[in-house]
């Protein structure tokens, strides 16, 4: 009824479902299912996202790239009509990074037991900030601190130094590459040589070589210094990346290194069987007080990235 009285013309739910193309799926827990197919049913309202039996890679993209970044172009925008309302819909479980970015900008309606509604416009929704970035790049770029091909800004002036020291570059003159059965160590830190009292957000370019190298899971892990007791603590899949083009995806990852006295390592893992090749390029890490710059190409187009975001309309097919 809630759904209902406020026109609601589609349910987003969250965490975010998406199953029915190859190379693109995002999955979510049985809770979210049992919650948002039956107030899809009852309330008459679609759900942008769901379980088919199967949806064009072009379509994919625009779905997943709902839970984009602002300043990232979100193509399915010129299929909703401007007072458009969606309902965002979530159980009980974790968000992840970017579904509790798009939760957070919503305005609450409902709370139970079983989950919550907010309802954000389309107009929101929608929203890009890619414009006034990339005039704020040209407008300060020569005050920017320039390492490489990257240039460092931010607004802590009384920490800069400090921030800038603990941002990493790691690919920026680097490719890695890899198979994706293998498991291939981006970067390991030592204890201690990441700052815990920071929160980190880590991105990179993934290029699949192979079509099907996406299928592939990106690892945040902790252990001890000796190797032991290695844990887990993060794992995030390619092919879910709210950013992709035809062969090529964003990868991010936001975490504090709360484990003073361990080693952090960065990891890609695959199938056992897969013999798909894959290539990452600028790789960085940053605290989330710096923001970071550079120029490169994104699905065949020159453009201006901003925390590795392209701000750059390119993504879509010409034909879904």
């Amino acid at each position: 009824r809630a759904i209902r009285s406020v026109g609601g013309n589609a349910i987003i739910p969250l965490p975010f479902l998406h199953v029915g193309s190859q190379n693109y799926m995002k999955g979510a827990t049985e809770p979210l299912q049992a919650l948002a197919f039956p107030v899809a049913f009852q309330s008459a309202v679609p759900l942008m996202a769901g379980v088919t039996s199967r949806c064009s890679a072009a379509h994919a993209r625009d779905l997943l790239a709902v839970l984009s970044p602002m300043a990232y172009t979100k193509h399915v925008a010129k299929d909703v009509t401007s007072a458009a309302q969606f309902i965002l819909l979530r159980s009980n479980d974790p968000l992840d990074m970017d579904e509790q970015d798009l939760w957070d900008r919503g305005t609450p309606l409902l709370q139970t037991e079983t989950g919550a509604v907010r309802i954000i416009s389309a107009k929101d929704l929608f929203a890009s900030t890619g414009e006034q970035l990339r005039s704020r790049f040209e407008a300060q770029r020569t005050t920017m601190h320039q390492r490489g091909p990257w240039w460092l800004s931010t607004t802590d002036s009384l920490r800069e130094q400090h921030l800038f020291t603990r941002t990493i570059t790691a690919a920026e003159n680097r490719t890695f590459s890899g198979v994706a059965s293998s498991y291939n160590t981006l970067l390991k830190f030592e204890a201690g040589q990441l700052d815990s009292a920071l929160t980190y957000e880590v991105s990179f370019h993934f290029e699949a070589v192979d079509a099907n190298a996406v299928n592939i899971s990106f690892i945040l892990e902790h252990a001890r210094p000796d190797g032991s007791t290695a844990v887990w603590e993060q794992l995030r899949y390619v092919r879910a990346m709210p950013m992709q083009a035809d062969g090529e995806a964003i990868t991010t990852l936001r975490f504090k290194p709360t484990h003073a006295e361990q080693s952090y390592h960065l990891l890609l893992k695959g199938p056992d069987a897969s013999s798909d090749r894959y290539k990452v390029t600028n790789l960085v890490i940053r605290p989330l007080q710096v923001e970071t710059w550079r120029e490169g190409t994104w699905n065949g187009e020159a453009t201006l990235f901003h925390n590795n975001v392209p701000l750059s309309g390119a993504g879509r097919a010409a034909t879904p």
